[in-house]
């Protein structure tokens, strides 16, 4: 005959399994969305930060074709005049080293590009 005590304990043993697996199940559910939240994290991170260096790289460049455009106008005339500066103060920069730095600054906006 069937001991109803063993029935009993067995049926709470696999209550007790079903709880456990549950539990576990739970879990890993609770460690896949960590893990997803953590790598879209980082992704975003990742594209912000390619964002930022995309900026910069556009205020860099602008800057550098700026700064051409004001060599440029010295090469035409030394004795050209800024807007905002005293054209005094403005150091006239001989011409080879003007043609250097042009080309440095066109090499600089390249790599930016």
């Amino acid at each position: 005959m069937n001991n109803p005590i063993t029935n009993n304990e067995n049926n709470n043993s696999q209550i007790n399994r079903i709880r456990l697996l549950k539990k576990k199940i739970i879990v890993k559910e609770l460690i896949l969305k960590y893990r997803q939240q953590k790598n879209l994290t980082r992704q975003l991170y990742i594209e912000q930060r390619l964002n930022l260096k995309a900026l910069s790289n556009r205020i860099a460049i602008q800057n550098l074709e700026m700064l051409t455009n004001m060599l440029a106008i010295q090469m035409t005339d030394p004795n050209s005049y800024f807007p905002g500066c005293d054209a005094t103060a403005i150091p006239v920069i001989p011409d080879e080293e003007r043609t250097l730095i042009l080309k440095k600054i066109t090499e600089q906006i390249n790599l930016l590009k």
